[in-house]
């Protein structure tokens, strides 16, 4: 087979199914990178990190009332045309964004977020950290958000999930 197929001028891979194509061209694109050629190997620079400051930053601006303030804390840790969204919505853009939570706490009065996990950081991919939301004591929303960091360091583009993760389908 394999010499029938060199005759007819196929490529080796023209025989792999596509998901095995995949695979071979992601590994080969690894071990270019740099990192390896096995997956073990190839998962590249990882780092846990509490990075609090940036962090709580970003949360003070979600659990503070008055505008003026929040703008000040979005300014630095949110790029001016970032994107924002969650199940509630889309914010195109800081103002937006200050906007946006200003509607969480007239929706929701008295309640916070706070974080609930480290941030975990993947190194030219993202950040991801846990959150809930609590009414005093009682925590009534978890969550998790997944951000994009521009070259500045600030949020460039954000997803938050409410909520816990769906069951698996069988």
């Amino acid at each position: 087979m394999r010499a029938r197929c060199h005759e007819l001028g196929a490529d080796r891979d023209d025989r792999l199914s596509s998901r095995a194509r995949a695979r071979r061209t992601t590994l080969r694109m690894r071990a270019a990178s740099g990192y390896g050629a096995t997956h073990r190997e190839s998962r590249g620079p990882r780092r846990r990190s509490s990075n609090g400051h940036q962090r709580a930053t970003y949360g003070a601006a979600w659990n503070e009332p008055d505008e003026g303030t929040r703008t000040a804390l979005l300014e630095a840790t949110f790029s001016e045309y970032g994107r924002y969204q969650d199940p509630m919505g889309i914010a195109d853009g800081r103002a937006a964004l200050v906007a946006h939570i200003g509607g969480f706490h007239a929706g929701y009065p008295g309640r916070v977020i706070d974080q609930a996990s480290g941030v975990d950081i993947l190194d030219g991919a993202g950040v991801r950290w846990a959150w809930v939301m609590r009414h005093g004591d009682q925590i009534e929303l978890e969550g998790m958000d997944f951000a994009e960091l521009a070259p500045d360091g600030r949020i460039h583009r954000i997803a938050g999930f409410f909520g816990p993760f769906p069951p698996l389908e069988a």
